[in-house]
């Protein structure tokens, strides 16, 4: 008993380093039209939140470059020209 006790108090410092991420993933899954509360958790579960980190910065990054398009497409411009 007093083992599982010291494993959820030996988790704690890493929850509280990757709750800012966490904090992030919901305002950044509501931009990009994801579940808001599978980023958070998906942020905070050990080991697996690194490689989801991986995923959130190229979601992010496609997000952000269709935005682009769409941008360049309402101006007129050509991006397939660049």
């Amino acid at each position: 008993m007093a083992s599982d006790h010291m494993s959820y108090v030996q988790l704690l410092p890493y929850l509280l380093a990757f709750l800012p991420f966490a904090i992030g993933n919901w305002f950044l899954a509501r931009a990009v039209g994801q579940p808001r509360i599978l980023w958070v958790i998906l942020s905070l579960v050990p080991i697996l939140n690194l490689f989801f980190l991986y995923d959130v910065f190229y979601t992010v990054v496609l997000q952000v470059l269709r935005r682009l398009d769409e941008i360049s497409r309402r101006l007129g411009g050509d991006p397939a020209a660049a």
